[in-house]
């Protein structure tokens, strides 16, 4: 996972700059919210901000889609997160 300030730019196929990094252990049946609020904790992102998280998977191709907040009860592997997937995180 990297946080970054800005969102990824679909159409540059390039991540945003990347202010710091970690590597998660997670299950595929972890549910999406889940996954945010573990993100929150490992990023020790302050409880007042954690509504503002946003999450992009970077695909295969390098484009980027967004995990979205209103999709909370799916699961990872739904949204096709592996090992190794590159997922992106901004607060704001």
């Amino acid at each position: 996972v990297r946080r970054c300030r800005v969102a990824p730019d679909s159409q540059a196929n390039t991540g945003p700059e990347v202010v710091e990094t970690a590597s998660l252990r997670v299950l595929p049946t972890m549910t999406a919210k889940t996954f945010r609020m573990k993100l929150a904790k490992s990023f020790k992102v302050a409880r007042s901000q954690q509504a503002n998280i946003r999450l992009w998977l970077q695909m295969p191709d390098t484009a980027f889609a967004e995990i979205e907040a209103t999709d909370g009860d799916r699961d990872l592997a739904w949204w096709g997160v592996e090992d190794n997937s590159l997922v992106y995180l901004v607060v704001g």
